[in-house]
Formats: structure tokens, sequence, C-alpha cells
């Protein structure tokens, strides 16, 4: 985070259910908190919000929604600082696989991925999930065109070559707030 916490996010499985706890470092590494139950699924990733913003602090979470502690839902943030986090909710339109997210430098909200048809690339964006007052909602899921679908194989031949990646400019040149995506596709 902005302050200088570091956040680990430890995915544990059950049989087929995968569960998230959220770990938390105060003092560089040196030290972290018990963990803290964070929903989540396989393929999980977080991002914090450092924009010093009104969500500043925030964490969201994002992971597949098929291997989960609750389907159908892909979705978790915390307004706390990890001390807790939200009922878990459905991104919108197409479920997405192997993704990351992003904040914006204005706070928005991004999250990429495969969809579940492995027919292309996805990203939804949520502008008021830095609002700590309402559930976040999504305005905006598009397709992005990669060139492919996103590949498997490689070390792990039944796992992923590579996934998509999302990435926000942050810099203070004309590219601010550009959103950058690959993966690994094939076609």
């Amino acid at each position: 985070s902005a302050n200088g916490e570091f956040y680990y996010s430890s995915l544990t499985r059950d049989g087929k259910t995968f569960t998230v706890d959220m770990f938390k470092s105060a003092t560089g590494g040196v030290s972290w908190s018990a963990g803290v139950p964070a929903f989540g699924g396989d393929k999980q990733w977080f991002s914090v919000d450092r924009t010093g913003g009104v969500g500043a602090g925030h964490l969201y979470q994002t992971w597949s929604f098929d291997n989960s502690c609750c389907f159908p839902a892909d979705f978790t943030r915390s307004t706390s600082g990890a001390a807790s986090f939200e009922s878990p909710l459905s991104l919108p339109g197409a479920k997405l696989h192997f993704g990351s997210n992003t904040v914006g430098p204005d706070g928005t909200f991004y999250v990429a991925g495969s969809d579940y048809g492995f027919g292309g690339h996805v990203v939804a964006r949520s502008r008021n999930a830095k609002n700590a007052a309402v559930t976040p909602t999504f305005d905006l899921v598009t397709g992005v065109d990669l060139g492919g679908f996103t590949a498997f194989g490689g070390v792990n031949p039944i796992g992923l070559l590579g996934q998509a990646w999302i990435a926000s400019d942050h810099s203070t040149g004309p590219t601010r707030g550009t959103l950058y995506m690959l993966s690994t596709v094939g076609n």
C-alpha cells in the first residue's frame, strides 16, 4: 500500500474447493498478521488502491469463479485494509478465467482475463468500487482482441503458458490512465 504495508494472498485447497486468506505486514515482512478469510478461488489476483484518493488502501480481489468457495461469485473487496472482506459478488457479463486486475490513477478498478468459453479476452471496469458506501457495479464489460485465445501447455502440461495481464499507466505524462493488456495466446 502507499503507507508501506505488504499483503500476501494465500490459496488453500480442500478437495475441489479453493479459498483464500489474506496476510498483512506493517514491518516490511519481518512479521505478519494472522490470515483473514478473503473468500476467493483458484487463480486469485489482487490489487491495492495506492492513488491517495477516496479508495486509498482498498484491496480488490478476483479469481476464476468455477473453482472457488462461492460459485458463481468471483470478486470481493476490502475497504478496511484487509481487516475483513465483503461478501463476494459476480462480475457481470463474461465469466473471466486466468486474469489479473489493476487500479487506475483515478481509483477506477479494472479486471481482465480470458472469457470462460476461451474464445477471447475481456476487460470489466468499475468506477464506483472505490466508494466504500456502495456495492461495486461494473459499468463496462468489453472484448479485447489479443489475436487468439489463452494458450495452455508448456512446463505444466495442463496449466497455462501465460495469462492475461492488465496494467494502468500512473505516470504524469500524456499516457496517464492508459491501460495495457497482454497475454500468451494461441490461434
